[in-house]
């Protein structure tokens, strides 16, 4: 068994993700899972209405809604240092406080996760793969942290895989 500090390993690699997001990402996914049910991206004309109404207000992106947001954001990092990897079997891309999904059930679509301070505030949204191009071709692989033979750290939390489940431990 390899144990990876995450922390460690997303500076190494200069990956654009906090640690305690992809732990919650992983730890959460499941019950995120459970709220991917769309099964056909819907593309949106514009911009949301709460968003308009808002820039009338603000003339600012920091009052846009979280899927605008995403979207305002990824088209501004520096994609390759973004996390790429597969995750209970689909395809993931991390960035920022995000995480998209690949949609099965739709080849132009997305699941958008916004990992929030605690899984009782998670959204999750389905949007259209064009405002995320590129999304699952470029970036920095994690792959090797979802290997069963990994175990994960981060401050007081292990993650031990099993069948493509995590099990966490709080050690202190």
């Amino acid at each position: 068994m390899e144990v990876i500090n995450i922390d460690k390993y997303l500076k190494q690699h200069k990956i654009l993700v906090k640690p305690e997001h992809l732990i919650s990402f992983i730890i959460r996914f499941n019950k995120n899972k459970e709220a991917m049910v769309q099964k056909v991206a819907i593309k949106q004309d514009g911009e949301c209405k709460y968003c308009k109404d808002l820039e009338k207000i603000t003339q600012g992106r920091s009052k846009y809604c979280k899927k605008h947001k995403a979207v305002f954001e990824f088209q501004k990092i520096d994609l390759d240092n973004t996390a790429i990897g597969s995750f209970n079997g689909l395809k993931i891309h991390l960035f920022n406080r995000y995480a998209l999904v690949e949609m099965k059930t739709d080849p132009n679509g997305v699941y958008l996760v916004w990992i929030g301070e605690d899984e009782n505030t998670d959204s999750v949204y389905c949007l259209s793969k064009e405002y995320f191009p590129e999304c699952f071709e470029r970036g920095m692989s994690i792959d090797e942290l979802f290997q069963p033979e990994s175990i994960l750290m981060y401050k007081n939390t292990q993650i031990y895989w099993e069948e493509n489940n995590p099990r966490v431990e709080n050690i202190k």
